[in-house]
């Protein structure tokens, strides 16, 4: 349910198919409207009918994958105004009030459709979502804010009734077990969004960490136990208890933590040979990779309080690792061995597993990504110059397969959704090409331009975008950009670099950028939504290209090999 605040008129009631006009239907949807809303009920029902499917496919994609029973759903335009409903979490006969914006209110009434959807997914879903209570409520209302960003009116929002709310109510360790609550209703959504926006964690996950009580998914997403302290100390900062909060929406995230520089440089030792490569699984967790000068793996930690010891992990490895984390404590790691074979090592949460051979014969370093719990995708380049693939499907390895070209650098990868890849390499006229999954197939090798000197850098800080970076002849920096619809054109940021691009996005909007100078110094660069800062430089002296990790909201971590051949570490926040 999906009601305003002090509703006393009870949900909208699920019409009588036979009383209401149909206005058409699509795969998983049928489209009705009570014939009093005569041509407003026509526009809202074609407005519901152009997008329901594209809709469905995204939730779906946040479900895992998963198919909700009793398809397909029946959507009735009510001349209610009070929200939306159906008669129980599964329930696919569907009432959505037509008034329940401000006039015709497409977006809102979208918003509506996608939070009574998500519920059936929920219902489907189980493991711990619960729609007739606070957090699975809570999930309605913030998946159907996020593909419909700030179209709620003002009487559905929920965060500052329980940031004004007296004591700011337990709903974290506990769930309320009603979905009428706005005081629940608003711990929850916030919760949700912080989670999602400040520290960082994709809907795919927060979905999959389903749990009776957000604490729990907390606690599956991190590994840590604080919750709720963690949660109210860092809303205390920017929301004080008993001041008005003056909240008009429900995702006031991310919010900056206050720092003002950068921490300094600090060596942690070492001898390596490779790029270092940072992971972070959690709030405050980060775990560093690199070869040794034995050509074996080695590893150090920092677990929040401080930094663990260089552990050797063994292995005879020819190129830097790539690693990727599809949940807390878990840890994926590939690497090319002497045979030229993808060799991999991975971290269960309490032990390593042994280095093994997933064979194929590449000539270039891996690159792995994970678009879902124990979901992997492994490219690298062939001998023959093709892209090739390799997957696990949490159960097994999927075979090696080509996927054509002719590339002259490593590939990149990204997912930005569930069951989404998009994976770019130089060809053979140093322009960039592309090609991708959307679920059900792969799309073409398609040029995007340029003349490039460098392995492409991708970053994607939301669904269906895309920022590539990579230096050009005259060692500046070159960006375009994907927002959703079509490729911006190529522009120059300028600089003077000599290495690879990192970049990283910790919330929508916010992209951070990373080189090495022709000084060997760190040079950063930042896009804050509206404007490109310029370059600035960290100092330093480094032998590889930076590589940066961000763990939650305005925080960065930057390593490089320094001059001595030890790992050392700059960090914001």
């Amino acid at each position: 349910m999906f009601a305003p605040r002090n509703n006393t008129v009870g949900d909208t009631p699920v019409a009588d198919i036979a009383s209401d006009t149909s206005r058409g239907s699509t795969t998983h949807f049928q489209v009705f409207y009570d014939p009093a809303l005569g041509t407003d009920g026509q526009t809202l029902a074609d407005a519901v009918l152009a997008t329901c499917e594209a809709d469905y496919f995204r939730l779906q994609g946040y479900f895992n994958g998963i198919t909700p029973p009793g398809l397909p759903f029946q959507i009735h335009l009510t001349t209610d105004s009070s929200g939306a409903s159906h008669a129980s979490c599964a329930g696919t006969n569907i009432s959505v009030g037509a008034r329940s914006g401000s006039g015709i209110d497409v977006g809102f009434t979208r918003s509506l459709v996608v939070a009574e959807v998500d519920e059936v997914f929920m219902a489907a879903f189980g493991q711990g979502w619960n729609c007739g209570a606070s957090n699975g409520e809570g999930l309605s209302r913030v998946l159907a804010n996020a593909m419909y960003p700030s179209t709620e009116p003002s009487n559905f929002v929920s965060a500052d009734v329980w940031l004004d709310a007296a004591g700011r109510p337990d709903f974290v360790n506990q769930t309320d077990g009603t979905d009428r609550n706005y005081t629940s209703i608003g711990c929850s959504v916030l919760f949700l969004n912080w989670l999602r926006y400040q520290l960082h964690f994709s809907w795919n996950e927060i979905v999959m960490a389903g749990a009776p009580t957000l604490a729990e998914t907390y606690t599956k997403l991190t590994g840590r136990t604080d919750a709720l302290d963690h949660f109210k100390i860092f809303l205390q900062i920017h929301y004080p208890e008993g001041t008005p909060s003056g909240l008009t929406h429900d995702n006031p995230f991310p919010l900056l933590s206050g720092s003002t520089h950068w921490g300094g440089w600090e060596s942690l030792g070492g001898v390596i040979l490779s790029d270092p490569v940072p992971v972070a699984w959690g709030p405050d967790r980060l775990d560093i990779f690199a070869l040794g000068s034995d050509h074996a793996l080695w590893h150090r930690w920092w677990n929040g309080s401080g930094w663990g010891g260089w552990e050797s992990l063994g292995g005879l490895l020819t190129s830097p690792p790539s690693v990727v984390s599809w949940g807390p404590g878990r840890l994926d790691i590939f690497a090319l061995g002497t045979d030229t074979a993808l060799w991999h090592l991975w971290w269960d949460g309490s032990s390593w597993g042994s280095w093994e051979s997933l064979g194929g014969l590449l000539t270039s370093p891996p690159c792995a990504v994970s678009w879902s719990e124990n979901r992997l995708d492994v490219f690298g380049m062939g001998t023959d110059s093709a892209l090739w693939h390799r997957w696990w499907d949490g159960a097994s390895w999927g075979g090696w397969e080509s996927l054509g070209g002719l590339i002259t650098s490593p590939p990149t990868a990204v997912a930005w959704g569930p069951n989404r890849l998009d994976v770019f390499a130089l060809g053979a006229n140093n322009a960039l090409w592309h090609r991708w999954w959307d679920g059900s197939s792969w799309g073409g090798w398609e040029s995007l331009g340029g003349f490039l000197t460098c392995t492409p850098t991708v970053v994607a800080w939301d669904e269906n975008r895309l920022d590539l970076f990579a230096t050009g002849t005259d060692s500046a920096l070159w960006h375009r950009w994907w927002d959703g619809a079509s490729w911006g054109g190529w522009e120059s940021l300028g600089g003077l670099i000599t290495s690879v691009v990192s970049g990283v996005a910790w919330a929508p909007n916010r992209l951070d950028l990373f080189a090495r100078g022709s000084d060997h110094a760190l040079w950063h660069r930042w896009w804050d939504g509206s404007g490109w800062g310029g370059w600035e430089s960290l100092g330093g002296i480094i032998t590889t290209p930076p590589s940066v990790v961000a763990w939650s909201a305005d925080r960065l971590d930057v390593f490089a090999r320094g001059g001595d051949s030890g790992l050392w570490h700059e960090w914001w926040g």
